[in-house]
């Protein structure tokens, strides 16, 4: 009896020993002052103890982990032996193997970023390999199945099947090799896979940004970060900008899911660009709404062309300008890498912009594609966001404490700061709201050439006139812009815009040029639709006056319109039926803001008053008032003017309407009732001078009618029978036809024989 338990003794303790094999590494390859990472691999009987026997001094083991760490002091090969004791105390018996250890002198380049990583099998990974100089060739054995080392040295792909894989990694062709540990973790149920759409790039100086990717994830963290990386934990958004000498960067990253998580390693390489290699400066975050437009571009230190990988689908980037077109069919995050590509013998260079859009709600607006505006520092601007579907109720901007958005979607304001700052757009209704990104790029502005000043933004309305001046702070020899609609011209020496606006909103890229440069901004000019029953404004100017001189300037003569008038210069007033009087000192181009209004109805737009200055000796007009008349009555006036003027003229009256040049006398005969606007001038040696005055006609007064008198009775006519009254009737009616006794005519008599009234 005793026996048998012996042996059964023997037989379970040989079945325990069995239960812990070590199944490696073999081999360990390190460097010498190369730091390195391995881990022993084996199973059964957990929990495992682990052990080096023999190992260097240089060498440490964790036991509970059995990860190898250490740095190489001194090239050698050295046999060690691996072990794992099973269970508390090693009860559930031990498992061992040798492996040979074999360190090298650095020949050359060595990577220098050997470490223990993990990712969960099934979701997407990379990782840099960092050499500590520039890398000859790279080189790596060992790593598991479906991921593969570009020449650039990103170990990259997918694991798929979980284990311990001690990856030697070299940097110099293969001559000397370090271990770095990649650990492939079973993946949990249900937790959300990792991919990666594009490999995220950076350069040193350029804004970054990165969504990382994981199907599914509600929460995102990191660990390990580099100080110049932040992360979002909602989406996970990854942003910071890589300083001089900042090494490519290798992101330990969890997607969580409910209470399942997944882990990868995410590589961010960081370029380091050249002295005269572009590097790209656009804000790289990027707000979009799928449907709706953007206003972002890309921008560079230096003239580039662009490209892009992993823009979503609706997205193009503009190769010659840089701008972000078209709009994001689906919502979701998205990163994508531009590269600025430079005229030789400059390199390109590459950084990664992070995308969020948002869905687009059922009924609420849809932004339209904004063109980046360029402005100055101290010159104002104005954009309008155009949208299009159903009209917002309410609008906001964030990003721009300079510019502020009213009720309309006009964004206004005076940048203080060269720069590119993104403008988070927003554009809300009942239904929901529509955000985008718009870029400001301000420059800071050139000394010597003319800033533009206000106003640039104009109000109009379809079908009525248009007159409005551009200005600046100094004297401008042109004007230039992009964006008027055709039925606006600039006249590009006197800034002055004048057209018949359609209705719609214009984006207006605007510069101020002398010879010594221009300095840009934006304005707007937008015209609504007319509306039934609304004046139309036929005359906007622009008005050519003299400084000093009376002014009587009706707007619309005759219209009958109510009318609201400001930015007269001092001097001026006008009522509410659009007369414009005084005398005004002000010179230069004044933009009116007008509008006439017929009960709610309304037309608003810009006119434009010139007020040319005063010529010395030149005429002075006196106020003629309101000149007036009556048709059909010979009318005269007289234009008076100080200073001997040799000749006046007028244009715009009626055709009846003449002046004796010499004079300034006026005469005619009215023909037709009406009001007019005469412009008029005054001439002498010293010069010409401008001025207005109204000319009212009213019909000719109708004469009283005058009722007929009545006719006189017929006399010497009596009736009865044929006496002298029925002779005197048939003489009567004889006379009428025209027959008398001279007639050849016979009278027939067509009646009854007369009967005698002769008595015996």
């Amino acid at each position: 009896m005793l026996g048998r338990l012996l042996a059964l003794a023997a037989l379970l303790s040989a079945c325990l020993s069995a239960a812990v094999s070590v199944s490696g590494p073999t081999t360990l390859r390190g460097t010498v002052g190369v730091p390195l990472v391995a881990a022993i691999s084996a199973t059964g009987g957990a929990p495992l103890t682990y052990n080096v026997v023999g190992k260097p001094t240089w060498l440490t083991i964790d036991p509970g982990s059995g990860w190898i760490t250490g740095t190489p002091d001194a090239a050698a090969t050295t046999l060690v032996t691996l072990t794992a004791n099973g269970g508390s105390g090693g009860s559930a018996g031990t498992g061992s193997t040798t492996m040979t250890i074999t360190i090298d002198l650095a020949s050359g380049p060595s990577v220098v970023n050997a470490a223990a990583w993990s990712v969960s099998d099934g979701s997407q990974c990379s990782l840099q390999l960092v050499p500590d100089a520039t890398a000859t060739g790279f080189a790596a054995n060992g790593q598991p199945g479906g991921l593969a080392l570009s020449v650039s040295g990103l170990l990259a792909g997918t694991a798929t099947v979980p284990g311990r894989y001690n990856v030697t990694v070299s940097a110099d062709g293969g001559t000397t090799w370090t271990t770095l540990l990649l650990e492939v973790l079973t993946a949990q149920s249900g937790a959300p896979l990792f991919t990666v759409p594009v490999q995220p790039l950076a350069a040193e100086g350029a804004t970054f940004a990165s969504f990382p990717t994981a199907t599914g994830a509600t929460a995102f963290a990191a660990t390990d970060l580099p100080a110049w990386l932040t992360i979002d934990g909602g989406d996970g958004l990854i942003t910071g900008t890589p300083p001089v000498g900042t090494a490519s960067a290798n992101l330990r990253l969890t997607a969580s899911l409910g209470g399942a998580a997944a882990t990868t390693v995410l590589a961010v390489p960081v370029a380091v660009p050249g002295a005269g290699d572009p590097l790209p400066l656009s804000p790289p975050v990027i707000e979009a709404t799928a449907g709706s437009g953007l206003g972002w571009k890309a921008a560079s230190d230096v003239a580039a062309t662009w490209s892009a990988v992993g823009l979503p689908t609706g997205l193009t980037l503009d190769a010659a300008s840089g701008q972000l077109t078209g709009s994001p069919v689906a919502a979701g995050n998205a990163s994508a890498v531009i590269t600025a590509t430079p005229a030789l013998p400059e390199l390109p260079v590459a950084s990664t912009i992070a995308i969020r859009v948002r869905p687009a709600a059922t009924g609420a607006p849809v932004l339209s594609t904004l063109a980046p505006p360029v402005l100055t520092v101290g010159a104002p601007a104005a954009i309008a966001v155009a949208t299009s579907g159903v009209a917002p109720t309410s609008y906001a901007a964030t990003g721009a404490s300079d510019f502020t958005i009213d009720s309309d979607g006009l964004l206004t304001g005076t940048p203080t700061a060269a720069g590119l700052t993104a403008v988070t757009l927003s554009a809300s209704n009942a239904s929901g709201t529509a955000v985008a990104t718009l870029l400001l790029q301000t420059g800071v502005r050139i000394a010597a050439a003319p800033l533009p000043t206000a106003p640039v933004a104009f109000h109009a309305t379809a079908g009525s006139r248009f007159a409005a001046a551009l200005a600046a702070d100094a004297p401008v020899t042109s004007w230039s812009e992009s964006g008027l609609p055709g039925t606006l011209a600039l006249a590009p020496f006197t800034g002055r815009i004048t057209g018949l606006p359609a209705a719609g909103v214009s984006n207006v890229f605007l510069s101020a040029s002398n010879a010594v440069g221009s300095n840009p901004t934006h304005g707007t000019i937008r015209a609504l639709a007319a509306t039934v029953g609304a004046p139309v404004i036929a005359n906007a100017g622009p008005w050519l006056v003299g400084a000093g001189q009376p002014v009587r300037l009706q707007l619309d003569p005759g219209g009958g319109a109510t009318w609201t008038i400001s930015g007269l210069p001092s001097g001026l007033a006008a009522d509410a039926s659009g007369l414009i009087s005084g005398v005004t000192a002000v010179t230069g181009d004044a933009t009116l803001d007008l509008t006439a209004a017929s009960g709610a109805a309304q037309a608003r737009t810009a006119g434009l008053l010139v007020v040319e200055p005063v010529i010395a000796g030149a005429p002075v007009f006196s106020d003629p008032g309101l000149l007036l008349g009556v048709v059909g009555v010979p009318f005269s006036a007289q234009l008076l003017a100080s200073n001997t003027p040799i000749e006046f003229t007028i244009s715009g009256g009626p055709i009846w309407l003449s002046v004796v040049p010499a004079t300034g006398g006026l005469g005619g005969t009215p023909t037709a009732a009406g009001d007019w606007l005469l412009a008029i001038t005054a001439r002498n040696a010293p010069g010409t001078v401008r001025s207005y005055c109204a000319l009212r006609i009213d019909p000719a007064p109708v004469p009283p009618v005058t009722p007929p008198a009545p006719s006189p009775p017929v006399s010497n006519l009596s009736g009865g029978g044929c006496g002298a009254g029925g002779a005197g009737l048939i003489l009567a009616m004889v006379a009428a036809m025209g027959l008398t006794a001279g007639s050849r005519r016979r009278v027939r008599w067509l009646g009854p024989p007369p009967r005698s009234t002769h008595r015996r």
